[in-house]
């Protein structure tokens, strides 16, 4: 299964695989490989990366960057993390998310906890939005992760993994995920 929010981007998406490559994007100090690229002919991009110790298909950590034409949200990274929380929240109505919005540099930071209807894992996202070079997209990285019943987070485990990603997502030099995407 994928996370919720490549779902949701992936729905309309034309996807290719791609040959394994490392992410010069490292997460809580791990290295992860380049193990999905979607091309939909919109122009809009996605990459997925994994732990170089893990698969596609079964995945604890994934790393995703985005570039997305959204006009409807007028490619403004507040409104479309609102616009995020509000399809977590129409998806998973017990879910709950949480913004932090830079006024001053017009980006903004969602995470989320959620699950699939079947139970079989929370998954726990942070995303990061800012505009694209030329104002004409919005640019992401995404940090998920998965927990299963065999490793189901504490309360506390999950207040630490919070302020961690949220941190690792805003010292982030998006720079890196502008030229992944080349965009």
């Amino acid at each position: 299964m994928r996370t919720i929010g490549a779902i949701l981007f992936c729905a309309f998406c034309l996807v290719q695989s791609a040959a394994a490559q490392d992410s010069p994007i490292k997460l809580d100090g791990e290295s992860f490989a380049k193990q999905f690229v979607g091309n939909p002919p919109n122009g809009d991009k996605l990459m997925e990366f994994v732990k170089e110790t893990e698969t596609f298909e079964k995945w604890t950590k994934l790393i995703g960057v985005r570039y997305q034409q959204l006009p409807g949200a007028g490619n403004e990274p507040k409104r479309v993390a609102q616009g995020m929380a509000q399809i977590v929240k129409a998806t998973n109505p017990k879910a709950n998310s949480s913004i932090i919005a830079n006024e001053s540099s017009s980006e903004a930071i969602i995470d989320f906890l959620t699950w699939p209807p079947s139970g079989e894992y929370l998954e726990f996202n942070v995303f990061r939005y800012v505009k694209s070079k030329g104002g004409n997209g919005v640019i992401s990285v995404q940090f998920a992760k998965r927990f299963t019943s065999d490793t189901a987070p504490t309360i506390d485990q999950l207040k630490s993994l919070r302020k961690s990603w949220v941190y690792q997502a805003a010292e982030l030099d998006m720079r890196v995920v502008h030229d992944l995407l080349g965009k």
